[in-house]
């Protein structure tokens, strides 16, 4: 985690992370996707058969997948410290409805989860991500940010943004107030409306 919060303009607190939980979560919807899926030429990361491992079909994965992000949304908007290098291993039970009750979905489970973890605490995941983020253009979405009048007008002193490594492909998401999740190939796609797409999931929120 990092913040921008030297900068000269210090009306916002802005705090970015990339966080283990919802990450992981896109590392296992890229998996299911990609298994469910004939020859896609531009499969998400990982493509990796992990027909083996008990991943839910397709209806129950779909709705327990949207059941999981929500709940992660929440927990993260409400408790800072919910997300940490632990959060698989201590909320277990949790993360492994997505996966069948049986030997395969067990396999499975924890098989992803240390797939998931030698990648992403490499200097080739969370850190480089986070880092890509502040590179190219986090000071700039930071002083969009604070001189916002949304912002300004809402009395709002605190942002956070939970960068992820991949768009989540299943469903629309939205984003609470002062709180946005931001896929970082945004900041190469369409950096120019970055700032404003967030501010317009906010407004349109409920």
């Amino acid at each position: 985690m990092f913040d921008l919060n030297n900068a000269k303009n210090n009306q916002l607190n802005l705090e970015v992370t990339a966080p283990y939980s919802l990450n992981y979560l896109i590392f296992i919807q890229n998996l299911f996707l990609n298994n469910s899926s004939n020859n896609n030429p531009q499969s998400p990361f990982p493509n990796f058969n992990s027909s083996g491992w008990g991943i839910l079909p397709q209806e129950k994965f779909n709705i327990k997948f949207k059941e999981i992000w929500n709940e992660v949304i929440n927990n993260t908007v409400q408790n800072q410290y919910y997300d940490s290098n632990g959060v698989l291993e201590n909320e277990s039970t949790f993360y492994r409805q997505l996966f069948d009750r049986n030997e395969n979905g067990e396999f499975g489970f924890s098989e992803s989860v240390k797939l998931f973890l030698s990648w992403w605490n490499g200097f080739h995941g969370k850190t480089a991500i986070e880092i890509l983020f502040e590179s190219v253009g986090g000071q700039v979405i930071y002083n969009e940010l604070s001189s916002s009048q949304i912002l300004y007008d809402l009395n709002i002193k605190q942002f956070k943004i939970n960068i992820i490594y991949d768009k989540q492909r299943l469903f629309p998401t939205t984003s609470s107030l002062s709180f946005a999740v931001l896929p970082i190939q945004e900041l190469f796609l369409n950096s120019t409306d970055i700032v404003s797409n967030l501010l317009g999931i906010e407004e349109n929120s409920n």
